[in-house]
């Protein structure tokens, strides 16, 4: 699949909001021109307040305007100009008003959704983009890169705005005199000259400011995440150190980055007060020293000119706020991008549970994609009903089985098959609904007790079924001693229970979706001995009618399985009950006395 450009990427997050934009640019539009109207009707204002003649010192347009007006006494000419003029003034405001409206309307709709499609990739990519990259990094893409996103297209369509609106009032000044409007143009066209150079550098100092703000990200992630074993290490000392080196990095790159960007204001007020000077002294000897008329053409062309001058300002402004939020885009378009990202294809088949047996069919495996073999023409049967316990060495693949079973990555040769029908065939979501797994690592949300152990469940069940679920996993007891029982929130990742508490609510949480397939990864491996039977009783009364897949290093816990397969460097080795395995002395006797 071939990449989408960057520029149809931002294009395809204004697409279903190009009608606001564009009213957005159409309302900014319509208030400069209101606004330079307020100013425009002071010309033949003044032209009759002075006793001017309509002459061809005037443009025809203003010369009309005069003519118009002396049709009223003067105190009525006055009233009149003053009720348009408080008219302009009254629409622009309008118009600004919507005009922010919408912007603001629009950012927050832009940021929502942009965050809405990374979440919705990052729950769809597969498992090993996550495990290749640090939640960090991707903590900061999703919430602060895309409001950096959401703020560089803001800045495009107010550019945009701001672009046209200049056009506007620049016409205003061709109609005042175009000779100076001619002027202005040479004088602003040597100011964006200088202006462009001098924002040349903003897009290295973005780049540095995109990469510091992503290493402090990290840093932060890393020291909340491994807190447990930065204390128990008493390296909290060394971790802020490292910690204050990242916020002081990023500190200085945003501190560089902001003065650059500021430093463009006293610059170009310095520029447009040496190009106002040259305005009036050329705008002098135009009008052959006529105050008059220079006072009623000028002081119009002055006043359009002044609103010009900061627009002119903050349009460079934007622009350079736009090139040093570049890096972002460019980081976000990384992001969302889906061609260079593993994704598991899902089936179209429901799946209806398992009869007869799952297969592996001289399957092979690696993770990196012609890297080493973590299994190499495996070929095993897991019988339904049965509990089969898988064995062997630290990675010989035993973990990896698993990975394939829940289907998180798909075999590079050969085939899994579930009652003669390969596992790829069936929507995910429809065979995980039949799979339950208690894993040594149990993840917890910081949650209630009740939505952890109901987690996963497409309905939420009747409460009587979810405490039926806990009493059998052994939970129910110390759930009621809690503070609010099943509404207690657990701490992230379940810190204020027990490793043998939080092992039973999965246990619980297991039971309550009442699978055909269950895999106990490694369950009790860290347990205590005493916790370590608890658990042993729930899982056994669990296992019952079920087809169980027990990965584990204690093989007391597994005598009693009705199979044992023991794998060795990605290959299976063995394949018995454990009597047979014993009495044959080959690789399960190993590890057997080894233990």
């Amino acid at each position: 699949m071939n990449p989408i450009t960057k520029s149809k990427f931002l294009y395809s997050i204004l697409k279903p909001y190009r009608h606001f934009a564009l009213l957005i640019i159409l309302c900014a539009m319509l208030a400069s021109v209101f606004d330079g109207i307020s100013i425009g009707l002071l010309v033949p204002l003044m032209s009759n307040l002075q006793q001017m003649e309509a002459s061809d010192d005037l443009p025809k347009a203003f010369q009309w305007l005069a003519m118009q007006l002396n049709q009223y006494p003067e105190s009525q000419q006055i009233a009149w100009a003053i009720a348009f003029v408080l008219a302009a003034i009254l629409f622009k405001n309008v118009f600004i008003a919507v005009s922010m409206k919408l912007g603001y309307w629009l950012s927050s709709r832009l940021v929502a959704d942009l965050r809405s499609r990374a979440m919705n990739l990052l729950m769809d990519v597969g498992i090993d983009y996550h495990y290749k990259s640090s939640a960090g990094d991707l903590i900061e893409k999703v919430v602060n890169n895309t409001g950096k996103v959401e703020f560089f297209l803001r800045m495009i369509i107010e550019l945009c705005a701001n672009v046209l609106t200049l056009a506007v009032l620049f016409g205003m000044l061709f109609l005042l005199s175009w000779q100076l409007t001619l002027l202005t143009g040479i004088l602003g066209g040597a100011f964006v000259l200088f202006i462009f150079r001098y924002t040349k550098s903003f897009g290295h100092l973005g780049q540095k400011s995109a990469l510091a703000g992503q290493a402090l990200m990290s840093a932060i992630h890393q020291s909340l995440s491994g807190i447990l074993l930065i204390k128990s290490s008493s390296k909290e000392a060394q971790q802020i150190t490292l910690l204050d080196k990242a916020i002081e990095v990023n500190r200085e790159t945003e501190y560089r980055r902001n003065f650059k960007v500021f430093s463009l204001n006293p610059v170009t007020d310095i520029l447009a007060s040496a190009a106002f000077a040259v305005l009036f002294m050329v705008a002098m000897m135009m009008y052959g020293m006529n105050t008059r008329l220079m006072l009623t053409e000028m002081l119009p062309f002055m006043y359009i000119l002044l609103r010009i001058v900061p627009l002119v300002k903050y349009i460079h402004s934007q622009r350079g706020e736009i090139i040093t939020r570049r890096p972002y885009v460019d980081r976000v378009y990384e992001l969302l991008r889906r061609d260079n990202k593993p994704f598991i294809q899902d089936g179209s088949e429901d799946f209806p549970g398992l009869c007869r047996e799952i297969r592996f069919q001289s399957v092979s495996f690696d993770y990196h994609g012609g890297g080493k073999s973590i299994l190499q023409d495996v070929d095993f049967t897991l019988p339904a009903g049965k509990t089969t316990a898988i064995v062997g060495d630290s990675g010989a693949g035993k973990s990896t089985i698993v990975s394939l079973l829940l289907r998180l990555y798909d075999p590079r040769s050969g085939e899994i098959l579930l009652d003669e029908t390969p596992l790829k065939n069936f929507r995910l979501a429809a065979y995980h609904r039949k799979v339950g797994i208690v894993s040594q690592d149990t993840f917890l949300f910081n949650d209630t007790v009740k939505f952890n152990i109901t987690f996963g469940v497409d309905q939420m069940p009747p409460e009587d079924r979810m405490i039926a679920a806990a009493q059998k996993a052994g939970a129910h007891e110390f759930i009621q001693a809690l503070p609010k029982g099943y509404d207690t929130v657990v701490g992230d990742r379940g810190v204020q229970l027990s490793g043998g508490q939080r092992q039973r609510l999965a246990i619980a949480r297991a039971i309550i979706r009442d699978p055909d397939i269950l895999i106990l990864d490694e369950a009790t491996s860290s347990l205590d001995t005493l916790t370590e039977r608890r658990i042993h009783q729930a899982i056994t009364e669990l296992s019952l009618g079920r087809t169980v897949i027990i990965i584990a290093h204690r093989l007391s816990t597994i005598q009693d399985a009705d199979q044992i397969i023991v794998l060795k460097e990605g290959r299976v080795a063995e394949i018995g009950d454990a009597k047979n395995l014993l009495a044959q002395k080959g690789e399960y006797f190993k590890l057997v006395n080894a233990l």
